[in-house]
């Protein structure tokens, strides 16, 4: 093993030719995976010769784990995001039990045991980076995922409700600087800016609530801190705001910041457990869970012992209104998920494009099925996919399979 891990770990019995965890469910749980060796205590003559035993200590197997992952499913989502960059999550909206996840590239962990030198070299020089867990540790602008948390913020503080309309010409100037829509949009209410994922309803909506309260609203979703998945190296993400900009930048916040913040764009940055820990809270009707992956240990279940969940204090209207708009996201003819409208089981959920300084855009799809009673909350993300319609075509194969597997 890696000299600093050997340093860290030689006080808890590792040897230097000790197997270990590296990553994943292997790491964060190696202290309960690994076995305990034995030994054998004899006492010998000064030629070495065995006179008596003096003591035996039996080898010990580690504890058996058992994750939350159900392996049809798993294999469902595996098949559908191969060839893909990126990660799928499905999740239990209300215990926050991970049912799957996949990451895209990925690696046989078996190259390391096997000690393939051209294997493992090849790997560590792939420019995809197949060792990230893209679900947990990526981090990535949110894109139009993100007006969920606008849309939010906005209703609970009274600046719009369901009667507020703007009128979307497919632009419109901040200051000096114009400020696009990617479509024509006319008059419309959060439904239906929801529905068409409208930016210029949500750069008004943006301005009127303020980067201040749209930061607040955030951290209650989880947002710019881990989930606390019982998985190592999760990362935290970023939320700006005026006050940490001037703080740590020493420079002034403008509305187009806040125009670029209502929309997931500008320099928030999001991990894609982030975003379907949001949508369990829609899903659920207001409660942040917190995804776990491991069920049991030796049998015994763990999940009462050490999970939480935060009841958002949230308004019914707030909630209410939102999920209308994201069962219309796939139901209208217009929403930009129309494409799921087709399944046999009723989905709602929100698309997102998120615009990156190189190569084309990353697709999100983020939603939960069936509508009224939820079984599933699903998170496609694709990595440069080039929209959120790419990532909800993913979903609808999966759910198709899912389905088809009479999986719920």
């Amino acid at each position: 093993i890696d000299l600093w891990r050997l340093t860290k770990l030689a006080n808890y019995g590792y040897k230097t030719r000790d197997i270990v965890g590296f990553g994943g469910v292997e790491e964060k749980y190696d202290y309960l995976l690994r076995q305990e060796a034995g030994g054998l205590s004899v006492e010998v003559d000064y030629r070495g010769r065995l006179v008596s035993v003096l003591g035996f200590k039996p080898p010990r197997n580690g504890k058996d784990i058992q994750l939350t992952i159900d392996l049809k499913i798993q294999k469902i989502v595996e098949e559908n995001l191969k060839g893909r960059n990126g990660s799928v999550i499905l999740m239990d909206p209300y215990s926050g039990e991970i049912i799957a996840m996949a990451n895209n590239p990925n690696f046989d962990p078996a190259v390391f045991v096997k000690k393939s030198d051209s294997a493992i070299l090849n790997l560590f020089a792939d420019s995809d980076a197949p060792f990230i867990n893209r679900a947990i540790t990526g981090v990535y602008p949110a894109g139009s995922v993100f007006k969920l948390v606008v849309a939010t913020a906005a209703l609970e503080t009274g600046k719009i409700n369901l009667s507020t309309t703007f009128s979307c010409p497919g632009s419109m100037y901040i200051g000096k600087q114009e400020f696009s829509c990617w479509d024509t949009h006319n008059q419309e209410n959060l439904t239906g800016a929801i529905t068409s994922s409208c930016n210029v309803f949500f750069y008004r909506t943006g301005l009127l609530t303020g980067a201040q309260t749209i930061y607040d609203y955030a951290n209650k979703f989880g947002f710019s801190h881990p989930s606390a998945i019982d998985l190592p190296y999760e990362a935290g993400g970023f939320v700006p705001s005026p006050l940490l900009k001037k703080i740590y930048r020493f420079k002034n916040w403008f509305d187009g910041d806040t125009a670029n913040l209502a929309i997931g764009q500008g320099e928030l940055l999001v991990t894609p457990i982030q975003i379907i820990r949001m949508m369990t809270v829609f899903a659920n009707k207001g409660t942040l869970v917190t995804p776990y992956i491991v069920k049991a240990i030796d049998g015994q279940d763990i999940v009462n012992l050490k999970r939480r969940a935060v009841r958002l204090s949230l308004k019914n209207s707030t909630i209410n209104y939102i999920r209308q708009g994201l069962r219309s996201v796939v139901a209208d003819p217009k929403g930009t998920a129309n494409v799921l409208s087709s399944l046999p089981v009723s989905v709602a959920g929100k698309t997102g494009t998120a615009q990156v300084h190189q190569g084309s855009p990353h697709g999100w799809f983020v939603g939960f099925f069936p509508y009224q009673a939820p079984k599933f909350v699903i998170r496609v993300f694709l990595e440069h996919g080039g929209s959120g319609h790419a990532s909800s075509l993913v979903a609808k194969q999966i759910i198709e399979g899912v389905v088809q597997e009479g999986l719920i």
